[in-house]
């Protein structure tokens, strides 16, 4: 929502002129329309176009990799690329797992580790909303269970407990859908900061031999990176939001 960075601008265009897939955009609004809002006029939209079979949505600091529309050949009911954020102590993927406490009650999701295990497809429990791919009949049956596919969560005190794209995830769940992450789709999110903090960040990840920063197997760690180009061109509705 709002401005939307330069690189992210010129990879919507090479996605438009593209010939594998059927690529139309959706563009939102005034910047000041809250996202939950946001995202939900663009699913309104998505499926009021019965001819589009899946729902890209981009968030406007986000840059995908070029070859991202290829994520429609996992066939899943959802699918995030990656996309990394500053949770106030680290850098972190967006994508969750549910974590419970001692009499099984949910508590807060923790940040998933990625690196684990060998299969680029990963289920998880949460995802942020900065680069997901969505099935038609996805959002059908989230729509047809009465439920808002986005909303901000909040507590007794009218405090925010949880985002509009933890909520999505716990809805999607709770209709019975699953939810991956592909680490061959790894996006660019930009934001400001300071150059000497960054420089201490990157010392800090590389003398504890965290790897994290520097994803060599799964991309090539930009915004252009991952896998070859595959057959097969399904309609794709894409939205940049």
């Amino acid at each position: 929502m709002g401005n939307i960075v330069t690189e992210l601008a010129q990879r919507l265009l090479a996605l438009a002129t593209q010939q594998q897939y059927r690529v139309t955009f959706f563009l939102l609004y005034p910047p000041q329309i809250p996202h939950d809002t946001a995202r939900n006029l663009i699913v309104k939209q998505f499926l009021e176009h019965k001819e589009f079979t899946h729902l890209l949505q981009i968030d406007s600091d986000v840059v995908p990799p070029s070859n991202i529309l290829e994520m429609v050949e996992n066939d899943v009911d959802i699918c995030s690329a990656v996309c990394f954020v500053w949770n106030g102590e680290e850098i972190v993927p967006t994508a969750a797992l549910q974590q419970y406490d001692e009499h099984g009650k949910r508590t807060r999701p923790k940040g998933a580790r990625l690196s684990d295990g060998d299969k680029d497809l990963q289920e998880v429990d949460f995802i942020g909303g900065g680069c997901v791919m969505m099935k038609r009949s996805a959002l059908e049956t989230i729509r047809a269970s009465g439920k808002s596919a986005y909303a901000f969560d909040y507590d007794q005190d009218g405090i925010m407990w949880q985002g509009e794209d933890y909520h999505f995830s716990q809805v999607a769940r709770d209709c019975g859908l699953r939810i991956h992450v592909d680490r061959r789709f790894i996006c660019g999110h930009y934001k400001s900061v300071d150059f000497a903090w960054l420089n201490r960040l990157i010392h800090t990840y590389w003398k504890a031999g965290d790897n994290t920063l520097l994803p060599e197997q799964h991309g090539n760690g930009n915004s252009d990176g991952g896998t070859n180009a595959r057959k097969g061109p399904p309609t794709s509705g894409g939205a940049a939001g």
